[in-house]
């Protein structure tokens, strides 16, 4: 994992210089551009990458590439694995299906049939108060509902949808999974195919019918979608391939999750081995110093120790960023929520005023004093064995991942080489 960091970095780096489609990944017979990579960092959450410093924009790139080529990874393997052969995964992508087409065919009767003029808009916005605008997107929402209907209707006797008398004769309870509840020459509605997600929606025989009218509906407008040629527009395909991938990918994720379940000997070996399971995180507030080498930390510690000012220590040699501003000063800390850290362990096994062993970190050698810290309190047992059953499962999970990327079916590009690879 360390070499892939090291070699994505090389041409991430240097990325703001790339060609467009530019390959900087590939995966089997993926490539994965540069355009790519730019689309899915524009694509995550709170987005502020036109902001960000070019190292921050840089580690997110590199956060996302890695995403992308795991989800080709696990695509791959989910295929090989028969994952687009299962029956929750048929029914999830005909459902999908369904409903980018008869947005499709919203958007088709909307752009086609759905028009208002200055006039009326004037007339209503006149009659009810409103401003321009508002008066407008209230006509066409208006419109758009009749419209709607209006298709709804044609299209309900056009593809002979019917309705079975079992809705009226037994109550939802009584219903079973193999009971025919709509049937029509293009589709039909079992009560299985329903049963989940009708169970979110409600529990009346009421809700059911509600349920199936909209379903109903999505239906229609998406087999008059599939008659008109929608389905073979690239809005269609481009949806629908990308959520038949990601469906792939989460399904084969739960089953990876399954096949590496914790026995509950993993769990309680789990907590007795981290320990930090045990108890509630800890609040704890501390100073810190740091320094380049051990030599220069030991030899702080030792004017610690013997009364100096930890904070003036702090501000004279700490290479923090922030030490002269804060003295050292860190906040309050939790320890806890995690697997202890070599500084947690340090630190715990202090009291108040005390100092720490220097502690070898990522930026040079650290130096902690204690000032306060929460009293323990015990977790509860159910807590602890859920947390740490997840623990377990996502650390398999990445091991199987770490020796996907390490088949030899991963490829990352060089600047200097990128231009040469197909």
């Amino acid at each position: 994992m360390r070499n892939f960091l090291i070699a994505a970095t090389a041409i991430l780096l240097v990325a703001g210089f790339a060609i467009a489609g530019e390959p900087v990944a590939k995966v089997g017979e993926r490539v994965i551009t540069i355009d790519d990579l730019h689309r899915a960092v524009a694509s995550m959450p709170n987005d502020t990458s036109a902001i960000e410093d070019p190292h921050t924009r840089n580690k997110r790139a590199i956060v996302m590439l890695r995403d992308m080529i795991d989800a080709e990874l696990l695509y791959a393997e989910a295929v090989h694995d028969g994952v687009p052969k299962d029956h929750e995964y048929q029914r999830m992508v005909d459902d999908n299906a369904d409903t980018v087409l008869a947005d499709l065919y919203r958007y088709k009767i909307f752009n086609e049939k759905v028009k208002v003029d200055k006039k009326q808009v004037r007339r209503l916005a006149g009659k009810n108060g409103l401003n321009f605008e508002a008066a407008t997107a209230s006509l066409l929402a208006d419109k758009r509902k009749k419209e709607l209907k209006k298709e709804s209707a044609r299209l309900f006797g056009k593809y002979k949808v019917k309705f079975s008398p079992i809705l009226a004769e037994r109550e939802v309870a009584a219903l079973k999974d193999s009971d025919r509840l709509v049937t029509s020459p293009v589709f039909s509605i079992d009560y299985g195919q329903v049963r989940d997600p009708f169970s979110k929606f409600g529990s009346e025989k009421a809700d059911l019918l509600d349920y199936l009218t909209n379903l109903v509906e999505v239906k229609l407008f998406a087999a008059e979608a599939r008659a008109v040629g929608l389905a073979k527009g690239t809005s269609y395909s481009d949806s629908t391939v990308e959520f038949e991938r990601a469906t792939a990918v989460n399904i084969h994720r739960d089953r990876l999750n399954s096949r590496f379940a914790a026995s509950q000997k993993d769990v309680a070996d789990y907590i007795a081995q981290t320990g930090y399971l045990t108890h509630e995180p800890r609040l704890v507030s501390a100073l810190m110093i740091v320094t380049t080498t051990k030599e220069e930390i030991e030899k702080i510690r030792a004017l610690a120790i013997g009364g100096a000012n930890f904070y003036d220590l702090a501000i004279e040699h700490s290479i923090a960023p922030d030490a002269k501003a804060k003295a050292g000063q860190i906040g309050v800390m939790t320890i806890g929520k995690a697997p202890y850290s070599a500084v947690d362990r340090a630190i715990l096994a202090l009291k108040p005023e005390e100092v720490t062993e220097p502690v070898k970190g990522a930026y040079g050698w650290s130096l902690f004093k204690l000032l306060e810290i929460s009293d323990p309190a015990p977790r509860d047992p159910n807590e602890a064995a859920s947390i740490a059953t997840a623990a377990i499962v996502d650390r398999r999970v990445e091991e199987h991942l770490d020796g996907l990327r390490k088949s030899g079916k991963v490829v990352i590009y060089r600047k200097e080489k990128a231009a040469k690879a197909e």
